[in-house]
């Protein structure tokens, strides 16, 4: 591998803080021809400061991925919130077709905070096959005509279909705004679902949400 280099700029959120706040910065080196099971070292240069790292290579493994229970999820980027809902599904996919799914959706709020569904974000997504590194499936759009979404309120929605196919897996996916602009906390999501073989389960997923980004560039050559 060559030179590369790797530029971060903070946003004013960082630099005009009242406090010393600080952070960590994770990235993935990825480095061809390297023998399976060898020991590499790899040379960090910051101004004139050299560390040198050894990392030791793993040989091939197999397929990690081992199914995805049923609970949600979030991903928190750029002063938004993505939700997700998955159904469950073994390490193939569900074994069987789930029929008349009902998922009741309510978002998590109180006087300091409010979440709102964004309109025109709601999306099924469907995954018949897993990535080339067999750790996670590659999710497509799924029609609209397998299902609808009827909203109570702003935070409180009902997703229906009549069939989800066995097969792969399915997830819900969907956009939230955060009130208030300047809000820090935690924000949380509840799901209960059921289908005709199922009873109802619930599930609860809370994350810190901060109104804040950042910007990046970097070179390798």
């Amino acid at each position: 591998m060559g030179a590369s280099s790797l530029d971060c700029v903070l946003t004013s959120f960082v630099t005009a803080h009242p406090y010393d706040i600080k952070g960590s910065l994770w990235f993935t080196l990825t480095q061809e021809a390297i023998p399976e099971n060898s020991n590499v070292t790899i040379t960090f240069t910051s101004g004139t400061t050299q560390i040198d790292v050894p990392y030791s290579t793993a040989g091939s493994s197999s397929n990690s991925f081992t199914g995805i229970d049923y609970g949600n999820d979030v991903w928190v980027h750029d002063g938004k919130v993505t939700w997700y809902v998955y159904l469950p599904g073994g390490k193939t996919g569900q074994t069987l077709d789930y029929t008349n799914v009902v998922v009741e959706d309510t978002l998590g709020g109180d006087p300091t905070y409010q979440q709102t569904v964004l309109s025109g974000t709601f999306s099924l997504e469907h995954a018949t096959k897993l990535n080339s590194a067999g750790t996670w499936p590659i999710w497509e759009t799924a029609s609209t005509r397998l299902y609808t979404v009827t909203p109570s309120g702003s935070n409180t929605f009902t997703f229906t279909a009549p069939k989800l196919a066995a097969g792969g897996w399915w997830r819900l996916v969907y956009d939230v705004k955060v009130s208030p602009t300047a809000y820090k906390g935690t924000v949380s999501n509840t799901a209960k679902t059921s289908w005709d073989t199922q009873k109802q389960m619930s599930t609860t997923h809370s994350e810190v949400y901060v109104d804040a980004g950042g910007t990046g560039s970097g070179e390798a050559r």
